[in-house]
């Protein structure tokens, strides 16, 4: 049987009033079983009458408490099962990211249009437009998957938990070029990785897990660490994808290079976001993955359980009515 709540228990306060009820009716002078019949007026009082009267009126006031308090019954709670895969993007907001971008590949796809050809400049866009951009073009290849979006420096931050409200994760990328700080941590117990990990094991229950980085890979990872992440995204079974963002990525460059092994050391791939055709292959590879059944509990809904307690009132009120028309006070 379901339990029920009330959405307003502190009108149970009213139920300290039952005892000076009871007091009260403890005080009151012995009474007879009917008013009418002078015959009995002398005789010894029925004091089972009178305490039945006080119970009447202490229970009358304990339910009208629990009328006004809203009662409120659980609808019976629903299992949804869909076919998804989990992603987790973690996104770089280091110092770094706020270097202006250099590759003219990157700074077309981070405006979505080709550079100008009548000698106007380019935009000067930073590296963490181009990531914010990148998350919105993978985003939108989502439909059906659920998706968390997280950032990190030294730490990691959580921007949006798994949802599939894929609008909501879109409209949160278009904040993350808002502000930059600090340095960058792939590898510590709270870095981009391990961060996405815990996201993973709080609220992921697929079989497919993909993470994603976004970022321009400026960091060193100790082999001891990499192989404690290695152990880790294998055990746990988490694909990992990089999206590279800055000139660094298109140079090869040797900060890269810890990331990009680690990623490649798990089967995944660096994608330079710039590369279209390696951006579209990507994706392709990505949309492969096998989707599995997640059960997700609908929230609880609460309706109104007023009616049972308003007949017990109504009930409690006549007995106390018809109680009180058996007793009188001693003459």
């Amino acid at each position: 049987m379901s339990t029920v709540f009330f959405a307003q228990p502190m009108w149970f306060a009213l139920v300290l009033l039952v005892i000076p009820i009871l007091w009260f009716a403890n005080r009151r002078r012995k009474a007879i079983g009917h008013s009418q019949v002078d015959i009995h007026k002398n005789l010894r009082g029925i004091p089972i009458v009178g305490w039945l009267q006080s119970a009447s009126l202490a229970l009358l006031v304990l339910v009208m408490a629990a009328l006004v308090a809203g009662p409120l019954l659980p609808e019976q709670k629903s299992i949804e099962v869909i076919q998804t895969r989990d992603f987790v993007i973690t996104t770089d907001i280091s110092g770094s990211m706020d270097e202006t971008i250099k590759d003219p590949d990157q700074q077309n796809f981070a405006t979505g249009q080709n550079a100008p050809t009548d000698g106007t400049p380019p935009p000067a866009l930073k590296k963490i437009d181009v990531a914010a951009r990148a998350i919105k073009v993978f985003v939108t290849e989502r439909q059906g998957d659920r998706v968390a979006l997280l950032v990190f420096d030294t730490d990691t931050y959580y921007y949006w938990p798994l949802s599939r409200d894929l609008r909501v994760v879109a409209s949160k990328a278009d904040r993350v070029n808002k502000y930059t700080r600090g340095g960058t941590d792939f590898d510590s117990d709270n870095g981009a990785v391990l961060g996405a990990v815990k996201h993973f094991r709080e609220a992921s229950t697929a079989k497919t897990k993909v993470m994603i980085i976004v970022t321009d890979g400026e960091a060193s990872i100790s082999a001891e660490r990499k192989e404690l992440l290695t152990r880790t995204l294998t055990e746990m079974g988490i694909k990992v994808y990089v999206l590279g963002v800055g000139d660094s990525w298109v140079n090869n460059a040797p900060m890269t290079q810890d990331l990009r092994g680690l990623v490649e050391s798990l089967g995944g791939t660096v994608i330079p976001v710039g590369d279209g055709a390696q951006l579209r292959a990507a994706f392709a590879t990505i949309n492969q993955l096998e989707k599995s059944q997640v059960e997700l509990e609908k929230s609880v809904s609460y309706k109104p359980f007023s009616m049972p307690f308003l007949i017990a009132a109504v009930m409690l009120a006549l007995a106390y009515l018809g109680l009180s028309a058996l007793v009188r006070d001693d003459a």
